[in-house]
């Protein structure tokens, strides 16, 4: 699209997950992200991580905090209920605070028609109620264009393996994190690191 404002990608990584959710594969998408981070952090100042994943991206950055409150070992929402996938959660959030990495999360709307206007307005809209700031029509276009590119890619090499052509496959199994909830110490530093 003439509009886009294409940066060169400086590596790609992908995993095929077997006995998962799509919202544990969104997590492991942004600890993928987190690692590529943690690899160029000496040659890039500013690194971004867009996600079309409202609840991966939210509860990084947003729920986190209140999950980890009251005298329990294990998170709970705002209705009480036992918060799925907390295992992921803290094990990106303990990548995040044994690295000491610097995250700014974003979350963006997927499946954007870019070459429809009504399609990046509500791509304007979505990123402004979902990260508190405007961005412009440029960047919503470049935003929507890698999003779009990361989830045809996905779709391409799932459509690979489940064509029998990638032998390979991985199950990623995380470190139970049992230790309940976070310290306070771990909370403020998580807190400093994770940027809206």
């Amino acid at each position: 699209h003439p509009n886009c404002t294409f940066n060169p990608i400086i590596n790609e990584n992908y995993q095929i997950l077997t006995d998962t959710t799509v919202n544990r594969s969104e997590l492991h998408g942004i600890y993928l992200a987190l690692e590529m981070q943690n690899r160029y952090r000496y040659i890039y100042n500013d690194i971004h991580i867009f996600s079309d994943s409202a609840l991966s991206v939210k509860g990084l950055r947003d729920w986190f905090f209140s999950w980890n409150k009251g005298n329990k070992n294990y998170f709970t929402n705002s209705s009480f209920e036992y918060v799925k996938n907390q295992d992921m959660f803290k094990y990106v959030a303990y990548y995040i605070l044994n690295n000491n990495l610097n995250v700014n999360l974003h979350h963006c709307k997927g499946h954007i028609n870019i070459s429809e206007p009504h399609s990046i307005k509500r791509a304007i809209d979505t990123y402004k109620t979902s990260n508190g700031c405007d961005i412009d029509k440029n960047t919503a276009l470049t935003i929507s264009f890698y999003n779009n590119m990361v989830d045809n890619k996905s779709r391409e090499y799932l459509n690979c393996y489940l064509s029998n052509y990638v032998p390979i496959s991985y199950t990623i199994s995380y470190p139970e994190y049992d230790k309940g909830k976070l310290s306070t110490e771990d909370i403020r530093k998580y807190a400093s690191l994770i940027t809206k």
